[in-house]
């Protein structure tokens, strides 16, 4: 047996499961991922006449939504779908513990507060300097090359380098830790999700017990040292905090600056636009963010209901591709069209409910640097000719192989932002 098809149990349909409603769609490989692309591949979930829910056999067996209405719903209704289990196949999912990823309110309150004064917008401000020096280095670096492989190149070590200093970590180790953050976010069976677990926990512990003792102005500091309730946090709640930072941080902007950039290089018309009205560059990226959403989370029912007419069952899992709202033709015109004129906007990129993403504010200024950076200096680009990027989904679904040239003498010296 394949590392994947142990990762990936069949699950027998259970008896309350109509059978119109049952379709074979692994989320981590789902049909025509790698011809269609990976938005594509799950906006098949909302062809003409298909219903809201779904039901699948794989990965043991699990609920999924495909409209913006059911999908809210559950996102919001905590009581009854909560976040104890957000991955599939359940049992894979009872291993993943991070704070306050699984917990649902009152318990996640207090927590996200914590995470939410490292990631303010006083910090955040604080960081942009460092953020455009970041980037538009990285740019620089590979200008008058003539081609990168993006990924590589610029769209990991830009987050990951953003996220290592809010953290207080070596930038060196980004790459390290990333590895680890890929095998839990999107696994394959070759390591397990508790194994991933222990090599980032072996690597932090060490940085969280010195912060303890001398704490600093970075944000483990801040989250070793936080208190619940007015009572000091347990080190393994510190350790889910600051996991759940590392884990986002190195792998969400990361991959959706590929996207973003595959789009750029294929489109040359909107490419165009971009670089000669820079202006247009925040609305773009708000364009991107609704278009370009990467996120699967699931979601754990916690006793018997009736939802949307259909009968669930305690302990079942109903999963939620947070970027489907998006593409849904029922809440946005034209949805599978990026559009930076766009005034009518519905999306959940970001979530929705209690666990909207506490880093959105650092993405968007990460996400308008990016495209700051790179157009000023290189406006004409495309995809290297015999390349192609491959698909993974997951957790966060991810684009690799992003091979992009261009002329360097099309290319434009800008000076470093101060």
């Amino acid at each position: 047996m394949t590392a994947q098809a142990a990762l990936n149990p069949r699950g027998q349909k259970p008896a309350h499961v109509p059978d119109d409603l049952v379709v074979e769609f692994d989320v981590y490989n789902p049909p025509g991922l790698q011809e269609l692309g990976f938005h594509e591949s799950w906006k098949a979930l909302q062809a003409d006449g298909a219903p809201d829910i779904v039901w699948t056999p794989c990965n043991g067996g699990h609920w999924i939504t495909a409209r913006t209405n059911v999908m809210t719903d559950v996102l919001s209704q905590y009581e009854t779908f909560s976040s104890k289990v957000i991955i599939v196949p359940k049992e894979v999912g009872e291993d993943y513990g991070i704070l306050p990823t699984h917990l649902s309110p009152p318990e996640h309150r207090p927590y996200r507060a914590l995470l939410n004064t490292g990631l303010s917008p006083k910090r955040i401000k604080s960081l942009s300097p460092d953020i455009g020096r970041i980037i538009h280095q990285l740019v620089e670096d590979v200008r008058l090359k003539g081609s990168c492989d993006y990924m590589e190149d610029v769209a990991v070590p830009f987050p990951t380098s953003i996220v290592m200093m809010i953290l207080g970590l070596p930038v060196e180790d980004g790459p390290y830790l990333k590895t680890y953050a890929d095998h839990i976010m999107r696994p394959d069976g070759t390591v397990t999700i508790p194994e991933a677990y222990g090599k980032l926990k072996e690597y932090l512990k060490p940085y969280m017990d010195a912060r303890k003792e001398n704490p600093t102005d970075d944000m483990i500091s801040g989250l070793v040292n936080g208190k619940i309730d007015g009572k000091d946090l347990s080190e393994n709640d510190a350790y889910e905090l600051c996991l759940g930072v590392v884990i986002a941080g190195l792998d969400t902007v990361v991959n959706f600056l590929s996207f973003m950039m595959y789009f750029l290089a294929t489109h040359p018309e909107e490419r165009k636009r971009l670089s000669e009205e820079p202006e247009l560059i925040p609305a773009a990226a708000d364009e991107f963010v609704r278009r370009f959403g990467l996120v699967v989370v699931g979601r754990h029912v916690e006793h018997d209901t009736v939802f949307h007419g259909l009968e669930m069952k305690a302990g079942e899992m109903i999963i939620n591709a947070t970027f489907l709202p998006a593409l849904d033709d029922r809440v946005n015109l034209d949805p599978m069209k990026v559009d930076f004129d766009r005034t009518s906007v519905h999306h959940t990129t970001f979530g929705a409910g209690p666990h909207r993403c506490a880093g959105a504010p650092l993405a968007r200024v990460e996400i308008v640097s990016a495209l700051q950076a790179w157009l000023s200096r290189i406006p004409e680009f495309s995809v290297t000719p015999g390349t192609k990027p491959t698909f993974k989904s997951g957790t966060v679904g991810s684009m690799e192989n992003l091979h992009l040239t261009w002329d360097p003498e099309t290319t434009k010296s800008v000076a470093m932002p101060e």
